[in-house]
């Protein structure tokens, strides 16, 4: 009898220890919220590392429950760009290494969360992505990361995670350290400490990226017969939505190896298949005073900081910013693209 009790006795206490554990995990994940299905805000989440942004992008759309009049869509070099720059009801839903192949799949997704077409639709466009044969990034269609926010009890249930809980005790581990170059607020805006990008660091970033784009460009290189397509499926099914349409801005060493690996004639399509589609493009892809002075404007060779985000906005929307270079940006249209890409073509006998 004596030992049924004892036994008893450590059962429940057990229990009680496993019952403390889980509920100690539950309220970890929920305060750190390294998936963004929540939308609380304390010391030790301000600062959010990306580790999936396209699930944690969606549940941010998802769960956040606010609505949008403008929609970003991009990669990663849109999605440095400051949201609030295009509008106080603007949502960036930029991702990494994101294909024109998925953009109207995280629209048409956006349009459905939102209860309604955006008033505006803003493209970021790269001459890099019109390449055959890209693969998906993240190796997964759009419909994967719809169909998680759509199962029911999914964030709750995710706070039960064990994968969670390591996304969740890193992210605290860079906020007590504040060791993290890039981050995300809890607002879905991205930032770059500018003190933490080093001359060693940059260079290895930029030798990788330069690596990886003569790679890009070369012998493999075939221009997609689906991208002209695909720009124009975007157009027609959102056509209440103003379309404004621009081009992601590189260093000049990645502009001058796309040059250099003879893919100059691809570029002038590119650019020609977006005006012949959408009239206008304002355009910073080519060299220019920021692309020339990278090591001010970047933290590597493609990706802009957040501040060189906000001048390409203040072009675009013809803000008056004595910090904006008068060679920076150019709207191209059908009346002057063959002489802007004379221009362009002329300027880029530097590369060679």
């Amino acid at each position: 009898m004596f030992g049924r009790k004892k036994y008893k006795r450590l059962l429940v206490m057990w229990l009680g220890a496993l019952s403390s554990l889980v509920i100690m995990l539950i309220a970890f994940n929920y305060y750190i919220d390294p998936l963004w299905c929540f939308r609380h805000v304390n010391r030790f989440n301000r600062m959010q590392a990306e580790f999936d942004d396209r699930q944690q992008k969606t549940n941010y759309l998802k769960f956040g429950g606010e609505s949008y009049d403008t929609l970003i869509i991009g990669n990663s070099r849109v999605r440095t760009m400051n949201q609030n720059d295009f509008g106080p009801h603007a949502f960036n839903y930029a991702l990494s290494g994101m294909i024109p192949e998925e953009y109207e799949g995280y629209i048409d997704f956006a349009k459905k969360i939102n209860g309604r077409d955006f008033d505006r639709l803003v493209l970021g466009l790269s001459f890099t992505v019109v390449r055959r044969d890209m693969g998906l990034y993240s190796g997964r269609k759009p419909e994967y990361y719809f169909e998680n926010v759509g199962k029911p009890q999914y964030r709750y249930r995710l706070l039960l995670s064990g994968d969670v809980f390591k996304h969740s005790f890193l992210n605290l581990k860079h906020a007590l350290r504040k060791d993290l170059t890039a981050y995300f607020d809890r607002n879905n805006v991205q930032n770059v400490r500018k003190g933490r990008v080093q001359r060693v660091q940059f260079d290895k970033m930029m030798a990788s990226d330069l690596a990886g784009t003569r790679l890009a460009y070369h012998d493999n290189f075939h221009y997609s017969e689906q991208y002209r397509p695909i720009l124009e499926s975007i157009k027609n099914h959102n056509a209440s939505s103003h379309i404004t349409v621009f081009t992601t801005p590189v260093t000049q060493p990645l502009f001058c190896s796309m040059v250099l690996e003879g893919r100059l004639n691809d570029y002038k399509r590119w650019l020609r298949d977006m005006v012949e589609v959408f009239g206008e493009v304002h355009h910073f892809e080519y060299l220019n005073s920021i692309t020339k002075d990278y090591r001010r404007y970047y933290f590597d060779g493609q990706h802009q900081y957040p501040e060189t985000g906000t001048l390409m906005v203040h072009r675009i929307a013809g803000v008056d910013d004595p910090a904006l270079p008068a060679d920076f940006g150019m709207v191209v249209n059908r009346a002057n693209i063959e002489e802007k890409l004379q221009e362009i073509e002329a300027a880029s006998s530097i590369c060679r």
